[in-house]
């Protein structure tokens, strides 16, 4: 009745890991105007913290405690998402 659904294993209480959220943001340094699209998760739902998955050339990502924020390599300053 399940089959083909990916939902076997959790009739046989088998662990299923939980979906993470992910998504992209689009960065532009303020300064050069250079431009790429970074692909970020996060880690779990109970802490909500997340991680750069793909950073674009030419940036660069500083991981905080609970986020993270991109810099332009080239200008080092904070880039807009």
């Amino acid at each position: 009745m399940w089959q083909g659904l990916g939902l076997e294993n959790a009739l046989f209480g088998a662990h299923v890991p939980a979906m993470r959220e992910r998504w992209t943001e689009d960065l532009v340094c303020p300064n050069c105007q250079k431009t790429g699209r970074a692909e970020l998760s996060q880690t779990d739902d109970q802490s909500g913290d997340i991680e750069a998955e793909l950073v674009p050339a030419g940036f660069k990502v500083i991981q905080l405690e609970h986020s993270i924020i991109f810099h332009c390599a080239s200008c080092d300053i904070a880039v807009k998402p």
